[in-house]
């Protein structure tokens, strides 16, 4: 009998004493016969194991193996000729990570794909480990990217050869060896004289290795796409220039530990590692030494977010607020800039190779495919492979005492935990559409159709005075924010101009997206409605209100600064909904730090036509301030009480454009530009208007 014939028979014995088992469990037996089924699964490991490590051969694991790779550029791309190293695996490695790396001597070279210099690097001190091994906690059993190497090596010259085989009897490659069938081939193998982690067992683990990053994932996913995912994540936390990058993980190395629950627990002892409340198990211990840095590897299914045990790790990141960090990598072969690459990753605020620089952070995560974060369902109906985690993360979620007993179908904590959840795929979602205007995405439709182009239209005329940029706060009555000085003439500390700069029957026009893709650029906006001023408090706000009266009978494109006749419709009052416009939400700013912010509008700069595509803005929240320096005594005269600060260079008429956050919400409208700096009039000031417009409205 051949080793794949003695295995077959193996996997057989397993998979009867695991069938036994589970019907015990199922028939509520008796905690002995329970105990009993359970030892004979044990047995059945433990000879798969015996029979596997009798024949496996773990160089790559024990003595060294080659690893091939590039020195990367501060853009984190590949640069010079490839280098072949061996790494020593019989010897210890002390994990560390970079306290700082930055990029020096950087200068441009030939079209600017990359930059030439080097990295200066100031490595941590290694971290210090008790001599008895005993006094090592699973949560400081991370696995260093230079360990995980040496698997995916092991793989690769034993898989074939030995003819490893899944689940389903089907053979294995290197490039469909999942982490199933790595504990069953390897980890339990290699462990099962010791009885000890996997970590602790190499001969290259040093002693602790507490983790920098927590890796949530599923155990289907190809080994081969996980590691690619590791590999990038390195590349993309590299720098650390601040104390700002170190918080959210930058300084990592190959050395640098990272938390995977196989390699990390005993597989000989899980009942220790995974308690019956996951509030205390290793895995969220780990993530407290991981400073709740939390990656999240997605297959191309999108499995990992429909595990319960990933949707509780999740929640233990949010429950963390602003000292959590969550980021999203999955293996896709794509290409950034002129560079294939194997993985890529989303990462709220950019990642520290991106250096703060918004364009980078765009360019890096375009390919992302962002129709995998959709299918994530509600953390109440994620899958578990052992129902009794199931019911233990729920119980443990909403807070119950009983563990063992039928969670609620409904909870307060779900809900939280499933809003966030959202709020920050929102983000992301937001990224890629801001970057691809994708007519498909939810973004898109929600948001880009409730910002529209807003002109002073001269009647008499026909004649388009100025240009700016609006979004609709009410799809009912068709109310539209927008900037006052567009009908104002507005500086501070002098009288405020007359409405509609003086011109007698002028009004705005409005334009709008279109509501579909089909044979139209979804970006364009077309002049639909005419709209007068309903609200305003023009001496110390930036801002009105419109309200729309009547739409053209035809909508139109007008580049140039004259508007062609035509006939009028008139919009009943109250029959505005009809017209099915989607409104934007206004928020308060509730915290201020580097949040990077988008500003949406149609930029005016070249004056020779009106552009009608509507583009944005990326840049990063600054500050809140009181204007007292503007307050002028005087009646009417403009001296605003408040405004945003964001570092973002808008252009002309992107004024009256609004501000988004993270979430999508809108946390200010544009006023006014100076350099590099955009001033926002704040929600917290636009909302009264809203307010005072609708009682006008509905009164």
């Amino acid at each position: 009998m051949n080793l794949q014939e003695k295995v077959a028979e193996a996997d057989q014995s397993l998979a009867s004493s695991k069938t036994l088992y589970d019907k015990a469990v199922e028939d509520k037996a008796s905690q002995e016969k329970v105990d009993a089924a359970r030892a004979e699964v044990d047995k059945a490991q433990e000879n798969m194991a015996l029979l596997i490590n009798e024949y496996a051969d773990f160089r790559e694991l024990d003595y060294e193996y080659t690893h091939k790779y590039y020195k990367t550029n501060n853009l984190g791309m590949r640069v010079g000729d490839e280098i072949t190293e061996t790494v020593k695996m019989n010897i210890s490695q002390p994990c560390m990570h970079n306290k700082r790396c930055v990029w020096k001597d950087d200068y441009y070279e030939g079209l600017g794909l990359g930059l030439c210099g080097d990295w200066e690097t100031q490595a941590a001190a290694p971290i210090a480990s008790p001599s008895d091994s005993s006094e090592h906690p699973v949560e400081h059993n991370g696995i260093m990217l230079t360990q995980l190497r040496a698997v995916m090596a092991n793989v690769r010259r034993r898989c074939v050869v030995e003819g490893w085989v899944n689940y389903k009897n089907e053979p294995l490659t290197p490039e469909t060896v999942t982490l199933y069938d790595i504990a069953k081939y390897i980890i339990l193998p290699y462990t099962v004289e010791t009885k000890q982690p996997f970590v602790r067992v190499l001969p290259s683990t040093a002693g602790d290795q507490p983790p920098r990053w927590f890796a949530s994932h599923w155990w289907g996913e190809p080994i081969v796409a996980f590691i690619d995912c590791i590999e990038q994540l390195v590349i993309d936390f590299a720098p650390n220039r601040s104390d700002e990058d170190d918080r959210r993980g930058g300084g990592m190395t190959a050395h640098t530990p990272i938390w995977v629950c196989a390699y990390a627990n005993n597989q000989w002892g899980l009942a220790d590692d995974i308690t019956e409340d996951p509030k205390h198990s290793t895995f969220t211990k780990a993530m407290q030494v991981a400073s709740h840095r939390t990656v999240s590897i997605l297959d191309e299914g999108g499995e990992t977010f429909k595990r319960i045990w990933c949707g509780f790790e999740l929640a233990l990141t949010f429950d963390a607020a602003e000292d959590g960090v969550w980021v999203v990598y999955t293996a896709k072969m794509h290409k950034y800039k002129s560079e294939e690459r194997r993985a890529i990753g989303i990462v709220s605020g950019g990642a520290p190779i991106d250096d703060g620089d918004t364009d980078f952070t765009a360019d890096r995560e375009r390919e992302f495919p962002f129709s995998l974060l959709a299918q994530a369902p509600r953390i109440e109906l994620a899958e578990a492979s052992e129902e009794l985690d199931r019911i233990h993360i729920l119980n443990s979620i909403v807070g119950s005492e009983q563990l063992n007993g039928t969670p609620p179908t409904e909870h307060l904590k779900y809900d939280e935990i499933n809003d966030t959840f959202t709020q920050d795929l929102k983000y992301f979602e937001i990224n890629d559409a801001m970057g691809k205007f994708d007519s498909g995405s939810t973004f898109t439709r929600d948001v880009f159709s409730g910002v529209v182009l807003v002109a002073l239209f001269d009647t008499k005329k026909r004649h388009i005075v100025e240009v700016g940029t609006g979004f609709f706060i009410d799809d009912s009555s068709g109310l539209i924010l927008t900037a006052g000085h567009i009908f104002y003439s507005l500086k501070v500390g002098t009288k405020v101009g007359p409405k509609y700069q003086g011109l007698t029957g002028a009004k705005a026009i409005i334009g709008t997206l279109p509501k579909s893709n089909e044979d139209v650029d979804s970006n364009i906006a077309s002049f639909t409605y005419f709209a007068t001023i309903i609200a305003d408090d023009i001496s110390h706000v930036d801002a009105v209100v419109l309200c729309i009266g009547s739409k053209l009978e035809n909508p139109v494109q007008c580049p140039t600064t004259y508007l062609e006749p035509q006939a009028e419709v008139p919009i009943m009052h109250g029959k505005f909904k009809l017209e099915k416009i989607r409104k934007l939400k206004l928020t308060t700013v509730k915290h201020l730090g580097k949040e990077q912010i988008r500003i949406i509008g149609f930029n005016q700069e070249d004056k020779s036509n009106i552009n009608h595509m509507v583009s944005f803005q990326l840049g990063y929240l600054c500050e809140t301030i009181l204007c007292t320096q503007y307050d002028f005594a005087g009646e009417n005269i403009f001296s605003p009480r408040s405004e945003v600060i964001v570092m973002c260079t808008a252009f002309k008429g992107q004024s009256g454009g609004p501000c988004f956050n993270r979430c999508g919400e809108v946390i200010g409208m544009l006023s006014s530009r100076l350099g590099q700096e955009a001033h926002l009039v704040p929600s917290s000031e636009l909302e009264p208007l809203v307010k005072k417009a609708k009682r006008r409205v509905y009164h």
